[in-house]
């Protein structure tokens, strides 16, 4: 009897069975009568929400396709019409473990729901790409939130710069295996990132990252950094610290190489800033990324201190990390600092007592010439108001006299080409912070072709001093000129005992206590401008070839000498174009006598009356030894004033354009 109920029951529940998913989908037919309608609303809260339900998704669904029904997760939904207002659906009644790690997680505290991810009746498996939790998806299912700043308020920019950085432009482009949110975050279970469980926690990150970079966390765990963080140094860098842990940056663009020297300084903040101080940091800094930066040389995930043989700054290696850009560097090139700083006599005897003395000439010089400037020109405004200046000036007689030959208007015509060419290309390193100079750096091309330019015009001015060398010698043997007369007398430009009591006479003059002096073929102004170009071109031209060619020259000379002649030839540039710019272009444009500028070196000519009251000494001579007919001669015409006119305002122009952005630099 026993064994004939048992075949009953078995008989009736195995014929029942078949009739389950049917019961089901009348269930759910029933269901979506009302809930398949797309008008179908309610309000909640205040705002219109949606009933509407799509069969065909839902029969698509995770849920629809195993046999899940409307009742099995609205189960207070047991009769027709239910009541209008359900439970909210429990998704932790079938989903226990991933409610448990949800309610552990930040957005449980924020009031999130499993459907503001997941959906509702649509759910996909993860793998479906319809999903939008799949990884192409996940990223705008986290973005509907995170990207809207009245929702997360200042995290939302943590999702802009996920967009712009190259995971997510990765991503944009449908790639898979990159990094999206829940693969560094988490999916159900994320932690604030100061959690030490979370794997954004700067302790867990680079295991996180390790997923997709292996290779580069095995490295960096052996590095200094790496173990800094295993012995659990607070301030050990991690992955995150150098790679924006949004905006990651490929490493081999500008934007990463430029901003890589700025990260390390974030720690490193002396050796960040003697780099900055040094030819490599200010190239990098004025926003050109070909350049040794601080991975060039220290390596990026693999650094290791100068001690360790395999550091690639160790004795052992130092050379082949050099050889890298310098291929043709010898073992001397290694005694140049990159991290020179000439205000440490202790390390750096030699350079700190070279940048006093290149101080100190720099600063007697101006104080000298600066006094001297001022007190002109303030005796200079006395006379005009006063009129005490000689009356025939401003009436030209119409006779002419030749001050300066051809040759002489070429040379000087390079000169100053050169010249303003070298600052315009130059001064932009020694000012690299300043915004002034990134744009000239950028309006010119580039660094690239700033270093060409600045180069070429060493060329040129090394020509132009060989060339004077060559007139010079042209003047002996022709018979022109002695050579005592070239070395001294009243035609020579080398300073004669009458320019000391010229400069005495000139003071005095200054401050009213005696005439104004009379002046040969040269003062002794222009005698100190000749010199100077002499002594430009052998400090700066020298220091510039050392710079230029530093593996070649450090064959024979110690690497010391690279740091001697930066030092040298950046404050002897910046001594040239401050007197070039200031006392030069007063001396010949801004003076009352002069104002507002002297087209002379370019014409060649100067007016007798001119003459008899600029070179009293020398007209004086001239006519008293019959030589004043030689130098006579026609007029300048019209079209040679003009050339000398914009010529010279372009240069005035951009000498005291440059002139006042460097004063800026030093007072802002």
């Amino acid at each position: 009897m026993t064994r004939m109920r048992i075949l009953f029951l078995v008989l009736v529940l195995g014929g029942a069975l078949p009739l389950v998913p049917w019961c089901q989908a009348s269930a759910q037919e029933e269901c979506l009568e009302c809930h398949g309608d797309q008008s179908l609303t309610t309000t909640r809260g205040g705002q219109e929400v949606s009933l509407y339900v799509a069969g065909d998704l839902f029969a698509l669904s995770v849920h629809g396709g195993a046999g899940i029904g409307c009742q099995d997760c609205h189960t207070d939904a047991t009769e027709s019409p239910h009541p209008e207002n359900l439970l909210e659906v429990d998704c932790g009644s079938c989903h226990g473990e991933v409610a448990t790690a949800m309610g552990r997680g930040v957005h449980a505290g924020v009031g999130a729901k499993c459907t503001d991810c997941h959906g509702s009746h649509d759910i996909r498996p993860a793998s479906d790409p319809q999903s939008r939790v799949h990884p192409l998806r996940v990223v705008d299912t986290c973005g509907s939130c995170h990207a809207d700043s009245s929702v997360v308020g200042d995290m939302a920019t943590a999702f802009t710069s996920y967009e712009a950085g190259q995971h997510g432009i990765s991503s944009r482009k449908g790639l898979l295996g990159v990094a999206v949110c829940t693969d560094c975050h988490g999916s159900h279970e994320i932690l604030p990132k100061d959690d030490p469980r979370s794997p954004a926690h700067r302790s867990q990150v680079a295991g996180t990252c390790q997923s997709c970079h292996p290779g580069a966390t095995e490295v960096y765990s052996t590095s200094i950094h790496g173990h800094a963080l295993a012995e659990g140094v607070a301030e050990a860098p991690t992955c995150s610290t150098c790679h924006d842990p949004h905006k990651t940056l490929r490493v081999d663009k500008e934007a990463f190489l430029l901003d890589v020297t700025r990260t390390c300084g974030g720690c490193h903040e002396h050796p960040n800033a003697t780099y900055i101080a040094s030819y490599h940091g200010q190239v990098a800094d004025l926003g050109f990324a070909d350049v040794a930066k601080c991975v060039d040389c220290h390596g990026s995930h693999n650094v290791l201190p100068a001690s360790d043989p395999a550091s690639t700054i160790s004795d052992q290696n130092l050379l082949a990390t050099c050889q890298k850009c310098h291929p043709t560097a010898t073992a001397n090139f290694t005694g140049f600092a990159p991290h020179l700083d000439h205000g440490d006599p202790v390390k750096f005897p030699v350079e700190t007592a070279i940048f006093k003395v290149m101080g100190a000439l720099l600063i007697n010089v101006f104080l000298f010439f600066g006094a001297h400037t001022l007190l002109w020109f303030i005796r200079g405004m006395m006379v005009k108001i006063r009129h005490e200046g000689p009356p025939h000036l401003g009436n030209p007689t119409g006779r002419w006299f030749l001050r300066f030959n051809f040759y002489q208007r070429i040379t000087h015509f390079l000169i100053f080409t050169s010249f303003v060419t070298l600052s315009v290309t130059g001064l932009p390193l020694k000012f690299h912070e300043t915004e002034w100079a990134k744009l000239i750096a950028h309006l010119l091309g580039g660094f690239e072709v700033c270093g060409v330019l600045h180069r070429m015009m060493g060329v040129v001015t090394f020509g132009y001093f060989g060339l004077h060398l060559g007139y010079v010698a042209y003047l002996w043997i022709s018979g022109r000129m002695k050579f005592l007369e070239i070395l001294w007398g009243p035609k020579s430009m080398v300073p004669q005992p009458q320019d000391a009591v010229d400069i005495a006479n000139t003071f005095k003059w200054f401050l009213g206590l005696g005439p104004k002096p009379k002046y040969g073929r040269f003062t002794y102004w222009e005698k100190f401008d000749y010199l100077a170009v002499f002594w430009g071109v052998a400090v700066i031209g020298l220091s510039g070839l050392v710079l230029w060619f530093p593996a070649f020259f450090t064959r024979l000379l110690p690497g010391i000498v690279v740091n001697i002649s930066w030092i040298i030839h950046a404050d002897e540039a910046l001594l040239a174009t401050g007197f070039i710019f200031l006392i030069h272009f007063f001396n010949t444009h801004l003076r009352v006598e002069k104002f507002p500028l002297d087209p002379v070196i370019l014409t060649g000519r100067i007016d007798e009356e001119e003459m008899r009251h600029e070179r009293a000494l020398e007209f004086a001579m001239r006519r008293t030894d019959g030589s004043l007919r030689e130098i006579q001669t026609t007029p300048p015409p019209l079209w040679l004033r003009n050339f000398a006119r914009a010529v010279g305002w372009t240069f005035v122009f951009i000498g005291f354009a440059l002139l006042i952005a460097m004063l800026s630099s030093f007072f802002v």
